[in-house]
């Protein structure tokens, strides 16, 4: 490494990346980003994190955060003027800052990179594990719906560091470490979704209220549950998650998910499903994207199931409940009801979210 990289390595960890402090404990970790959002002439200026950090509950009921950057705090006001995002199944939390804390203060804001990394391309995450700077590199080993599995080192506390590629732009956002008894694989999720996620609700505020993107999605309506229901919808136990069987394959169902920004599909195995959220942010997720064609969006997920089950059964080919939890093949490609149900939420937007 150049003397040249280095040094921008140390004004990253002195400018950019920060410790997240809430009612006095630290809780992961925060860094600040530059959202081409709306344009790239407007860009906005804000923190990001992992929801499952500061979460929606959080946001109601406190006026602001503490974050430690370079051995000095700083408080983050919740500025109600200020767009705020934050969703727990993609696990992200952004919260615009004021232009005035932004003029007063000398801090790096990285920029976000939309390129898929390639598979084993190195990646560098600066953190806060248990509350102490450190800086640690790996690869990216596969992608998998809206997730990046990597294997650079992390632990509690590392949540809500950014992913950067050797340009120093962030990919992804880590959130979770997972053990298994062939070793630990680490998830983040990828920067294009968290960009659609916010860039949907931002577009959105002329219609919908600006608050909606710091809140999970709203209750619904009886109306709109029998409705649900007359199109294949069923409730699970997971609040905000949905089945629609399968009449050829009735061993497998199609999961729903609604969030505040969009609605997520997958299939999974009646006997394979879990109905713990931080097991269901693993699962592979297809966004129904309202910009993108249905047909490319299939096209998509298809095409990379092969590979990520070969990845599984080369890594952790003699650890059958790690398979179990995230293997998720599309063998059984979608019937015709389920066609016409994902085109109905695609057509519906934001009504139900």
């Amino acid at each position: 490494m150049t003397i040249k990289a280095k040094d921008k390595l140390i004004e990253i960890t002195k400018k950019a990346i920060s410790l997240v402090i809430l009612e006095d404990k630290t809780c992961g970790t925060g860094f600040f980003i530059k959202l081409p959002i709306p344009t790239n002439e407007k860009p906005m200026y804000g923190i990001m994190t992992n929801n499952h950090v500061i979460n929606s509950e959080y946001i109601k009921s406190y006026a602001s955060f503490k974050i430690k950057i370079n051995n000095e705090s700083y408080i983050i006001d919740f500025n109600e003027s200020n767009f705020i995002f934050t969703s727990e199944l993609i696990d992200i939390t952004f919260i615009q800052l004021n232009v005035d804390f932004i003029k007063h203060h000398d801090f790096i804001f990285l920029e976000p990179c939309y390129d898929e990394p390639n598979k084993n391309e190195m990646i560098y995450i600066f953190q806060y594990p248990k509350a102490k700077l450190s800086f640690a590199s790996g690869y990216i080993e596969d992608h998998f719906g809206f997730n990046y599995f990597h294997n650079t080192s992390t632990n509690r506390g590392s949540s809500g560091s950014p992913l950067l590629n050797k340009f120093m732009k962030v990919v992804g956002v880590h959130k979770i470490g997972i053990s298994t008894d062939n070793g630990d694989i680490n998830l983040a999720t990828d920067f294009t979704t968290i960009d659609y996620a916010i860039r949907t609700l931002y577009n959105k505020s002329y219609i919908n209220e600006i608050i909606k993107a710091k809140e999970p999605t709203r209750s619904l309506t009886k109306h709109e549950d029998s409705l649900f229901k007359k199109y294949g919808l069923e409730k699970t136990p997971l609040l905000n998650m949905y089945y629609c069987p399968y009449i050829e394959y009735p061993s497998s169902v199609l999961l729903f998910y609604r969030t505040n920004h969009a609605w997520y599909f997958t299939r999974r195995e009646k006997s394979n499903i879990c109905y713990h959220l931080d097991n269901v942010k693993t699962y592979n997720w297809t966004l129904i994207n309202t910009d993108e064609s249905f047909t490319k969006a299939l096209e998509n997920k298809f095409s990379k199931d092969e590979s990520f089950t070969k990845t599984l059964e080369n890594k952790f080919n003699k650890d059958e409940s790690f398979t179990k939890t995230l293997e998720n093949k599309y063998s059984k490609k979608l019937e015709h009801h389920h066609e016409l149900l994902i085109t109905w939420l695609k057509l519906s937007e934001l009504m139900y979210m």
